[in-house]
């Protein structure tokens, strides 16, 4: 389990962080998606890479496959935790303000640091549409969601 500050340092690492410094942080995710995904501080880490990582195939083999993969029980819980749905909703509507609860939503909001080309000026740390983003996302945990949905739909029904 990551403490508060720890997973606060992780979301603004993510947010200000260079695509290099993203790409080591979300490989460091891979092996604990599942737990992150159900812990109040860490999944706002995850939600923030699933928003701010340009890189979707990454995003895809490191968080996406690795969360959809656990066990069907295992995926039944985070889908009906309080907490750990927010991983898969983000995956389908990025930062939705139906879902996604405002105080998480407020941290991860997108971020501009300065422009190293043009003194005075901001430049947004994230290059791809936040709407291209979500939809290579979405198509990537679609497969997965529908083949869990498939296998327990009797358990969800209950």
């Amino acid at each position: 389990r990551i403490s508060s500050d720890g997973a606060e340092m992780l979301n603004q690492a993510l947010a200000y962080g260079s695509a290099k410094n993203r790409k080591a942080i979300v490989k460091s995710f891979k092996e604990h998606v599942g737990e992150m995904a159900l812990d109040p501080d860490s999944c706002v880490a995850l939600l923030r890479a699933m928003v701010c990582v340009d890189d979707t195939k990454l995003l895809k083999e490191q968080l996406v496959v690795p969360l959809l993969s656990t066990s069907t029980a295992e995926l039944a819980e985070i889908c009906t935790d309080s907490i750990g749905h927010l991983a898969v909703v983000q995956l389908l509507v990025a930062n939705s303000t139906s879902y996604v609860p405002k105080h998480m939503l407020d941290r991860l909001q997108p971020v501009q640091r300065p422009n190293p080309k043009k003194d005075n000026e901001l430049a947004p740390t994230t290059k791809k549409p936040q709407e291209k983003r979500r939809a290579e996302l979405a198509a990537a945990a679609l497969p997965g969601l529908l083949d869990f949905v498939e296998k327990d739909v009797h358990g969800l029904a209950t």
